[in-house]
């Protein structure tokens, strides 16, 4: 599992440097099907391959990594993927991301509004007081609404039309292991 969150990560920062070009459509219909079917047993597989490979000891050849690198695509086969899984698996959590962290944004946006409200309803702080809580809170605000727009930006919109449908579903096969 360390390696799959470890490549979300790499895989969302890569996708977040390359939202200034328009994004290209990486998803096909059944792309994300096919992951929420097929993810835990890939997960297991390439957890298992990651202990075998761990328990080496040693620098790793090169034809050590060409292998690994036939393994993993031997794995994905096994699977009904090929070399672009990790491709797709980037986009389905990047538009994963994006969905949930754009409801998350409106629930906290209206908590921003709400502390707002609270600073300037607070007869304990001073006028000095209630400017500079409310601007900091302007600009958690501002920052906050910018990610959001720098994700959509990192994701064509017909991937996330594509992943929308199934939000609750990878979450369950991502949260299995957490």
């Amino acid at each position: 599992m360390k390696l799959f969150l470890s490549l979300a990560l790499i895989l969302l920062i890569a996708f977040s440097i390359t939202g200034q070009e328009e994004p290209k459509q990486i998803l096909e219909s059944g792309d994300v099907e096919h992951f929420i079917e097929t993810f835990p047993k890939l997960e297991k597989d390439f957890d298992e391959y990651g202990l075998r490979y761990e328990a080496r000891e040693g620098n790793v050849t090169i034809p050590e990594a060409v292998k690994a690198k036939d393994d993993f695509l031997s794995i994905l086969k096994k699977h009904g993927w090929d070399e672009n899984f990790f491709q797709k698996f980037g986009a389905i959590m990047l538009g994963y991301s994006t969905i949930v962290y754009g409801k998350e944004m409106k629930t906290a946006d209206s908590k921003l509004d709400r502390s707002i409200k609270e600073i300037d309803d607070n007869p304990n702080l001073t006028p000095e007081m209630k400017t500079q809580l409310k601007e900091q809170m302007r600009l958690v605000k501002s920052a906050m609404e910018e990610q959001k727009v720098n994700l959509k930006k990192s994701i064509h919109q017909n991937d996330l039309d594509i992943v929308r449908p199934y939000i609750e579903e990878i979450k369950n096969v991502i949260d299995k292991k957490n």
